[in-house]
């Protein structure tokens, strides 16, 4: 699967460390699946995406993948809609590049979130 990058806005935050989340997908090609949450973690987060690995080869080069990612910084679980637009394979995982599909209040708690992350010195801006 190959999608040029549409990312347009000014920041992308790289965390310092990664963040351990767990994703559910939930449509395969616009079939809907009930499926276990998977293990996985965070390296960088915007308002409009973010990147992940796991250990899961989903196959998204030939998939339109549907996802929840389910986050939880600073105490508080959120669950973000997306869709997987890259697949990377790296020696020990895969890194999947995530298209957020947020409303208005999650932009807000997104970027709430993220000031959260950077009072504790946990992101970079890149």
């Amino acid at each position: 699967m190959t999608v040029e990058s549409k990312r347009k806005e000014p920041f992308r935050y790289m965390l310092t460390t990664p963040t351990e989340c767990t994703f559910e997908i939930i449509q395969i090609n616009g079939y809907p699946i009930s499926a276990k949450p998977a293990e996985a973690a965070i390296i960088d987060l915007s308002k409009s995406g973010c990147k992940l690995y796991t250990k899961l080869d989903l196959n998204a080069e030939n998939n339109r993948i549907k996802l929840l990612v389910n986050l939880a910084i600073d105490g508080q679980a959120m669950k973000y809609r997306g869709t997987i637009r890259w697949q990377k394979q790296t020696e020990h995982s895969f890194h999947y590049g995530i298209q957020l599909e947020l409303i208005d209040s999650e932009i807000d708690q997104m970027l709430a979130d993220i000031k959260v992350l950077a009072t504790h010195n946990k992101i970079e801006v890149v």
